[in-house]
């Protein structure tokens, strides 16, 4: 099953749907959307996703500085939550101006897996995914289905995925397999900016942390999971005391995603 939803301008978009979770049932297709940010969406591609995929409601994981300068668009019939999961200093890794001597200064130390650890388990990150988490599991699926999305739809997202796929009792080998399905998207881009940071005159060695900026990596995700798992259990361990959602809404949310 081809999981990607081809638009011509919405990046890194797929359903979640299709991947086989609990109790031997599978994750429902047209509930769980993720993508890349929604700033130059067509009206023609919004309409994909709400009269093709049921999209009902948009969950924004940027900084509100991010929201500001590229603010979703969506036409009618579509909701709008905006969470920030990161705080502003932290979310500069992802912003896209790193191409130039000055811009690469404060992004070449930067260490992605400190921040995928950040978001997992720092405590205003928690809280902040508690409410992104909430959202995305408590949200009323009879209306149709929810999207969410940071930037380039890798990291922030990224992990919203992995955290409802392993609510959903997804395996973990099929919830990397997921997040690093991001690649056959941003490679091109990735390779792009590697390209462009050497023609300023900078090393392989930066260009190669720029690239990895916009690439998902298995030890990113495995940092993430490093806290999740060793720290509390597991997933559903997480989302409980971690988090601090209640077992009824994860028992809720598989009832209505898992078919």
């Amino acid at each position: 099953m081809d999981r990607r939803i081809k638009l011509e301008t919405i990046g890194n978009c797929r359903d979640l749907g299709g991947l086989r979770g609990a109790d031997g049932k599978t994750v429902r297709p047209g509930l769980l959307l993720r993508a890349a940010m929604l700033g130059h969406a067509s009206d023609d591609d919004l309409r994909v996703l709400r009269d093709e995929h049921r999209l009902d409601t948009v969950i924004d994981l940027r900084t509100i500085t991010e929201s500001d300068q590229r603010p979703d668009r969506l036409i009618d019939g579509i909701g709008l939550i905006h969470i920030p999961v990161l705080d502003e200093r932290a979310a500069g890794i992802t912003h896209e101006r790193t191409t130039t001597p000055r811009e690469l200064r404060p992004i070449l130390p930067y260490d992605m897996c400190g921040m995928y650890r950040t978001i997992v388990g720092g405590e205003a990150e928690r809280k902040n995914l508690a409410r992104a988490m909430t959202a995305v599991l408590g949200h009323d699926f009879a209306r149709g289905a929810v999207l969410w999305h940071c930037s380039e739809g890798k990291d922030r997202c990224g992990l919203v995925a992995a955290l409802s796929l392993g609510a959903l009792g997804v395996s973990r080998e099929d919830i990397f397999e997921d997040y690093l399905m991001t690649n056959e998207v941003n490679l091109p881009k990735a390779q792009g900016y590697y390209d462009r940071v050497l023609a300023v005159g900078r090393t392989v060695a930066e260009a190669e942390i720029i690239r990895d900026v916009y690439l998902a990596k298995a030890e990113y995700l495995e940092a993430a999971m490093e806290v999740v798992e060793g720290q509390y259990g597991g997933v559903v361990p997480y989302l409980l005391n971690g988090l601090g959602l209640s077992r009824q809404l994860l028992s809720d949310f598989r009832a209505s995603a898992l078919d």
